[in-house]
């Protein structure tokens, strides 16, 4: 038996390699969604960073840069979908629609 035999080069656990590739997958989206719909960007980036903290307090080492990568852009859509939201409400609220039908023309 030589020392490659003793390695785990592969991790073969599925769960391990599914939670961060599904954390990066609703990250990324999540800040696109967020610009056109506060409410899904912001459900998506939820479930991006949690699905990365997960990762993370397992101790999931496989596949970590796409949980950061998942945490971040998870993190960032939440940002974008708050921002959007609070515009939206104060264009709604302080009748400012008009301003917006101006462009759409």
């Amino acid at each position: 038996m030589n020392d490659y035999d003793e390695m785990n080069v592969v991790d073969t656990d599925p769960e391990k390699s599914v939670l961060p590739l599904l954390s990066m997958l609703f990250g990324i989206p999540s800040m696109v969604v967020a610009c056109c719909c506060a409410i899904g960007g912001f459900a998506l980036g939820a479930t991006a960073v949690i699905l990365g903290v997960v990762c993370m307090s397992k101790g999931i080492q496989y596949k970590r840069g796409f949980t950061i990568a998942g945490i971040s852009t998870g993190a960032i859509g939440i940002v974008i979908a708050v921002i959007n939201g609070i515009l939206g409400f104060i264009l709604g609220i302080t009748g400012q629609h008009d301003f917006i039908n101006m462009f759409l023309q």
